[in-house]
């Protein structure tokens, strides 16, 4: 088994705090790539029973109730047991280019008060450090998909190229300044195992750096889905 398949079965099973039939539970993912360092932004939003069985999770007391210490306590078991499960979430040249984790940090919104079934959201922000700076040349992006991932935005280096993609459902392709911008839906992608086709919910990004750097935005009217299709 590859580690990035393990990673993929380990984190299906820890990543999500709760996901149950009712599915009720919403994913949105934002990824900036700099030279150096890649930016990770996963918004967890909870409403019906996902929310209550969240709750009752943070619940430790199990007085129907959940307070800052409880929340606060939960916060800390995970940042110092399960936090580096998400050098699995993300992925650059095929694993080649080490990762580490420079920041770390869970905030809860609307968790606090009666475990009921109301709105509530979980926000984690990821620095990951690379080894080394991303140098010219091509370079692969691999993100972890989930089908509860209704929004996913990836934003490449400064000045790169984009050359395709894989597993975003209804992309669409902009830019912000001189950087490439790329959104949609976490999708299923499919490829080659020893011969076998083999699927899986993940986000694959292949992209250019090269010494010649130009002002995308001017481009606009060119990044439309059917140009990288």
């Amino acid at each position: 088994m590859s580690k990035r398949s393990f990673f993929l079965i380990v984190i299906c099973l820890q990543l999500c705090f709760v996901l149950t039939a009712s599915g009720e539970a919403t994913f949105s993912n934002d990824v900036v790539i700099s030279d150096d360092s890649v930016n990770f932004i996963i918004l967890e939003n909870y409403s019906g029973v996902d929310a209550e069985v969240l709750r009752s999770g943070l619940d430790v007391n199990g007085d129907g109730s959940v307070n800052s210490s409880e929340v606060d306590d939960f916060v800390d078991l995970f940042l110092d047991g399960r936090k580096y499960q998400y050098l699995g979430y993300i992925l650059l040249d095929n694993d080649e280019m080490a990762l580490s984790l420079g920041s770390f940090n869970m905030e809860f919104n609307d968790a606090e008060g009666n475990v009921n079934t109301s709105d509530m959201s979980v926000k984690v922000s990821v620095d990951y450090r690379m080894n080394n700076s991303l140098t010219k040349g091509d370079h692969n992006l691999w993100v972890l998909g989930h089908p509860s991932i209704s929004d996913m935005k990836v934003t490449l280096p400064e000045g790169a190229l984009l050359l395709s993609y894989d597993g975003i459902e209804s992309p669409v392709i902009g830019s912000e300044g001189r950087k490439v911008v790329i959104e949609g839906s976490s999708g299923i992608r499919s490829f080659m195992v020893d011969d076998r086709l083999t699927y899986e919910y993940a986000v694959s990004i292949d992209f250019r750096i090269s010494q010649f750097i130009a002002d995308l935005s001017v481009f606009d009217n060119f990044f439309s889905t059917h140009h990288f299709l």
